[in-house]
């Protein structure tokens, strides 16, 4: 028997990642249905990030979602939830391009990346409104070959409007 190109002899133990996708996060943009799908499986793992939250960070956590436009993953987003004195204060996100949906770096008209991140930034909001510290901020780094947005960054607040 083979698993993945490995042969497999009587008594070897295969063990597998089990996914466990759920959806986080639905919308709109730009006439294009967006849906984020948190990947619980893969919570608190860093993968090698360096987050570098403020030294007031006392604790954090690592989320993981996937971003479909129109059923086609477009996104990755890697996240660090911050936390200091018991209040949510901190994203620092990394997105990752995957396909050819978002453009590499944004020149006019809607930046859809732009739009997909206050969505997962007012999303997180709503989640944590009870502990959000009022002086929340968000940033994000984009990994290669999404350059030119260094507008990726604010504070943490709830969007209700620009979204069809």
């Amino acid at each position: 028997m083979e698993v993945s190109g490995t042969e497999l002899f009587p008594g070897d133990i295969v063990l597998r990642e089990t996914m466990d996708a759920v959806v986080a996060l639905r919308g709109r943009i730009a006439g294009r249905t967006v849906i984020f799908y948190e990947m619980r499986h893969r919570r608190d793992k860093d993968y090698g990030r360096a987050f570098g939250f403020v030294n007031t960070v006392a604790r954090h956590e690592v989320r993981h979602f996937e971003v479909d436009e129109n059923g086609r993953t477009c996104m990755l987003f890697t996240v660090g939830y911050g936390f200091a004195r018991g209040l949510f204060t901190h994203i620092v996100a990394f997105a990752t391009k995957v396909g050819d949906e978002i453009p590499d770096r944004w020149e006019f008209g809607v930046d859809v990346l732009a739009d997909l991140v206050d969505l997962l930034v007012s999303n997180v909001a709503i989640e944590f409104d009870d502990r959000l510290d009022e002086a929340a901020a968000y940033r994000v780094y984009m990994d290669l070959p999404l350059y030119g947005r260094q507008y990726l960054h604010g504070e943490i607040e709830i969007v209700v409007d620009g979204f069809e």
